[in-house]
């Protein structure tokens, strides 16, 4: 009732039949091609639209602002980029087993996508904010999971094809509907169905006691063990109780190897904090 309420598996057909490949599909797949090109000729197609608006316009610009914002570029907002990039993504990921071509389609948007927002990046757009890595971990996750999408209904897809029934031990005493059993116990979807359990563990454990494990394997084969980085002073508590071998201080004109380079800021900067030390001299006499 509730899959009926939100209008989920109510649809004309019951399976992936040959009507659904024609009409549903076909639909998909030329939607498809339109969602793998579109984005990245939109993207793309600002640096010739720039370069013409930069030469009508540099004449007319009655204020240097104005002339700037001409010259900058449009924003390039990287959360609707990664919209777009997850889109397609899921697409691919959710009907590639079933047709196969959405494959072609996947490379066809991400090799040029990864071209034109290069183009886009460096001609056409503004130079975009700074982001922290959240954005691009999440898309990370949101990867992983696409492919637990893409294991199970290629289980799906693949159990509809007639081939031979493999017999999975304790598969009988599990609460699964007759109608999954038998589609996951067919050959094809049975070998499709080991590898979505394969990747689940993988996964649960790359995100949990995974890492920690396999840098302990490491050390006890390498036979050494990392220090441990607790307890390390900051740079200014280790400045103040003199622990910083060499030079103390992040500013070029006080290194050594770059005196020559910058000696004649050097003497300005000298000759400008004399003059305003005998200003501060003069202001202090006149004050007596």
């Amino acid at each position: 009732k509730f899959l009926a309420d939100a209008s989920i598996l109510t649809g004309r057909y019951r399976d992936v039949s040959e009507d659904w490949y024609v009409n549903v599909g076909g639909a998909i797949v030329s939607q498809s091609v339109s969602a793998a090109i579109a984005p990245n000729i939109a993207i793309v197609i600002n640096w010739p639209f720039n370069l013409l608006k930069q030469f009508l316009l540099r004449n007319r610009a009655l204020t240097q602002r104005t002339l700037n914002q001409l010259f900058e570029g449009a924003e390039l907002l990287l959360s609707k980029r990664y919209g777009a990039l997850l889109n397609i993504l899921f697409v691919i990921m959710t009907y590639s087993s079933a047709m196969p071509i959405m494959y072609f389609f996947g490379i066809i948007f991400f090799s040029s996508a990864y071209w034109c927002d290069k183009i886009a990046i460096l001609r056409a757009m503004k130079r975009p904010a700074q982001y922290d890595e959240k954005l691009a971990v999440y898309c990370t996750l949101m990867m992983s999971v696409s492919m637990v999408i893409h294991l199970a209904l290629s289980t799906w897809f693949f159990g509809y094809i007639d081939g031979d029934v493999i017999q999975i031990p304790f598969f009988d005493l599990l609460a699964i509907p007759f109608l999954i059993k038998k589609r996951i116990s067919r050959k094809p979807a049975t070998v499709v169905f080991f590898m979505l359990l394969c990747f689940l563990a993988f996964e649960l454990l790359g995100r949990t006691v995974g890492p920690s494990f396999v840098q302990r394997i490491v050390q006890k084969i390498r036979g050494t063990v990392e220090e441990a980085k607790e307890g390390n002073p900051s740079f200014f508590e280790a400045l103040e109780n003199q622990e910083i071998s060499g030079l103390d201080t992040y500013n070029i004109r006080k290194n050594p190897r770059y005196k020559d380079a910058f000696q004649s800021e050097i003497a300005t900067d000298m000759a400008e904090s004399d003059d305003s030390d005998s200003d501060d001299d003069d202001f202090g006499e006149d004050s007596d």
